[in-house]
């Protein structure tokens, strides 16, 4: 008991002190004076104070630094607790603060807030589950973002279609913590380390003057950097042999046999529609090459790869299912 109520609150700690840190981090490298940074800084301030306040809340209403969920009120206190990890993980509806905030943000720091800033959440979601926080909750939360995260599929901005990415990324990680810690922490790592390689092909295609926005669309792109581009996406796809592939195969294979069959055909259509739309930026980049013998290569390799993820995704789920 003591040892679960030290590791509520060390985890809160450590998302309050993360978020300080990042929130120094933006005023320290950004012009302070500028009334963009200002309100960015405000904006993402606000919303995690907001997030923990309720965490704290739920925490202390409940008395789960000693009884854990074990009161009459557990599922409002899941539900309020599961809201609070959604405004500070900017998971729909509360995502609009994200695309604020990515305003003329460097590539550094958006994927620092995709992917590292959402490590001590998910962990402070995981461990709720292991102290009685409805499954059942945790599933409908994952199945929403990986859903909306199809929304991204509209999008011709890079910056926001990673956003909508890491929603849809998100909700994959979530439905894995449903079945297992392992399932969870194991897409979750699959997924930052290709996000530190989107990190490091941005800053080696772009100069130095380029590197620190990302409002562009594809006009801005250097035609040197498409065939960089074009791995970028084939590589986020989660495609064979990588292994966030194989983890989503085991975890839908799992959802189905908790017998949540639509926690698992949503997120598999979810994806069916994003690596469709992966292929569709690396399509545009080949159209807007010049006439590259390299850059038509990458694309019918992504559309092999893509029809490929599709084929042996659904054969995985028929045999492991």
């Amino acid at each position: 008991m003591l040892v679960g109520s030290l590791n509520w609150l060390i985890t809160w700690v450590g998302m309050e002190v993360l978020g300080f840190s990042f929130v120094c981090w933006l005023i320290s490298f950004d012009a302070f004076n500028d009334c963009i940074c200002k309100s960015k800084v405000w904006t993402y301030f606000i919303v995690q104070a907001v997030g923990s306040s309720i965490i704290l809340m739920v925490m202390c209403w409940d008395h789960i630094l000693f009884s854990e969920f074990i009161s009459d009120s557990a599922f409002y206190s899941g539900l309020a607790l599961v809201l609070a990890l959604m405004m500070k993980l900017s998971l729909p509806p509360f995502h609009c603060w994200m695309f604020r905030v990515a305003e003329s943000t460097s590539w550094l720091k958006l994927i620092s807030m995709i992917s590292l800033q959402k490590v001590f959440p998910m962990y402070f979601l995981s461990f709720s589950l292991g102290v009685g926080l409805s499954c059942w909750l945790v599933v409908c939360l994952g199945t929403l973002s990986s859903v909306f995260g199809i929304m991204g599929s509209a999008e011709l901005n890079i910056s926001r279609f990673f956003i909508y990415s890491s929603i849809l990324n998100s909700g994959w990680i979530i439905l894995g913590f449903s079945t297992g810690d392992f399932m969870g922490w194991g897409y979750m790592i699959c997924y930052v380390f290709a996000l530190m390689l989107v990190s490091s092909i941005m800053e080696l295609a772009h100069s130095s003057k380029d590197f620190g926005s990302i409002t562009y669309t594809f006009g801005g792109v250097k035609k040197s950097s498409y065939p960089m581009y074009s791995f970028i996406f084939i590589s986020l796809m989660a495609l064979p042999p990588f292994p966030g592939f194989f983890m989503k195969i085991k975890i839908c294979s799992d959802l189905i046999f908790a017998n949540y069959f639509w926690a698992a055909f949503l997120p598999y259509m979810s994806s069916m529609v994003m690596v469709l739309s992966y292929v569709f930026f690396t399509f545009m980049f080949s159209l807007n090459s010049p006439t590259s013998f390299g850059s038509r290569i990458s694309y019918s390799v992504s559309m092999l790869w893509a029809f490929g993820f599709i084929f042996l995704f659904t054969i995985g789920l028929l045999k492991f299912s």
